[in-house]
């Protein structure tokens, strides 16, 4: 009986001795793989942080980057697996989720930005000159591009013209640079309707000067651009 009790003992002794040694080293492994899994999900928030103009994620991410600091500053060698299992990675696992949670939204306000970018690329703002040669008083200039299916308000101001002979500034023609389908819409002050193609108008050497656009003979419906 005595030789049974002392076996117990023992054994209890070892169990004891075993928790007071601490963590396993499969178990800080577990805990080691976490910590690097969160630090590459930081480095990845931190990189698309800065690729978008959004600084409204800044406040959330100082947050998790905080609790991540704090968590790696502690030493876990010394708790037991059982502790580490219930106090400690459900703590990682929650700054990891929170980082993927939050990486996943910038992706989508990254992609949403750069697609805007491209966009606006594909616009040259040209400002420009337009001169009256065409006989007869125009009442409305109005740029129409068929390919992008968009027509500017009218450039001469309402109950105004611009007279044979004269000339107009301040116009700015918002040009779409893949189209192929642009022209300037003319109507004469007695209702006559022209067309000038600007289909082939490379809108890129003008986006540092002055257009000069002198809009000609309406039966020929002539364009001169300098």
């Amino acid at each position: 009986m005595k030789k049974k009790i002392s076996v117990y003992i023992m054994v209890m002794l070892s169990v004891m001795l075993i928790t007071a040694c601490g963590a396993s080293e499969e178990k800080l492994e577990e805990l080691s793989a976490k910590q690097e899994e969160a630090a590459n999900l930081k480095t990845q928030a931190e990189e698309l942080y800065g690729s978008i103009t959004d600084s409204s994620y800044r406040e959330g991410l100082d947050d998790i980057n905080a609790r991540e600091e704090e968590f790696n500053a502690q030493d876990y060698t010394k708790k037991s697996d059982k502790k580490i299992d219930e106090e400690v990675l459900p703590v990682i696992d929650e700054i990891i989720e929170e980082y993927t949670s939050v990486n996943s939204e910038m992706a989508e306000v990254k992609a949403k930005e750069d697609q805007e970018r491209a966009e606006a690329d594909n616009y040259v703002y040209v400002s420009c000159i337009i001169t009256n040669n065409v006989g007869s008083d125009i009442s409305s200039i109005v740029l129409k591009d068929e390919d992008k299916v968009y027509e500017s308000s009218n450039y001469i101001k309402e109950e105004q013209v611009l007279a044979t002979g004269q000339m107009m500034t301040g116009i700015v023609l918002e040009i779409y640079k893949p189209s192929t389908n642009r022209s300037l819409v003319v109507t004469l002050s007695d209702g006559t309707v022209v067309e000038y193609s600007l289909s082939d108008f490379d809108a890129d050497n003008y986006s540092e000067k002055c257009a000069v656009i002198t809009l000609g003979d309406m039966s020929e419906q002539s364009i001169t651009i300098e």
